[in-house]
């Protein structure tokens, strides 16, 4: 399989021999169990390598459903969180509330999307926990989130 990304280091990781950092160390050790040809492509020209680090909000939704994450319930939740409960109300019935918009139905702030307090759990646990999060220190899983 071959994986073009912006990322460039990525290229080298898997080529070199002694790795100094664990981390990097990990990733290459969990990347060999794949046989990937890993492949530089300048992100201006790689229209989807940035997906992640800039998400529009349907790109972040399909990531979200990729991790098993799914937002098609969402707006019921949005109907009873406590947080977000009179502001979906009122964007519903076509109303202005600033800073907020509805984005096919999912609640979005500052063009972030909003999560429902019940939901919540679910996204710190992958943003901590999951191999792709690489269980950062709080900090950085905070930043992810």
């Amino acid at each position: 399989m071959v994986i073009h990304t912006n990322h460039q280091p990525l290229q080298v990781i898997q080529t070199q021999g002694k790795l100094q950092n664990d981390r990097n160390q990990k990733w290459s050790t969990y990347l060999q169990q794949f046989h990937l040809n890993i492949k530089y492509k300048k992100g201006s020209t790689n229209n989807v390598a940035d997906c992640l680090s800039q998400p529009p909000i349907m790109a972040l939704t399909i990531v979200l459903h990729s991790c098993g994450h799914e937002t098609s319930n969402w707006p019921l939740l949005y109907k009873s969180d406590l947080e977000f409960s009179h502001t979906y109300q009122t964007l519903s019935k076509g109303q202005h509330v600033l800073d907020f918009h509805l984005q096919d139905a999912l609640l979005c702030h500052l063009g972030h999307l909003c999560v429902p307090s019940s939901e919540c759990a679910k996204m710190i646990w992958e943003a901590h926990y999951s191999r792709a999060a690489g269980h950062f220190e709080v900090e950085k899983a905070v930043a992810t989130l």
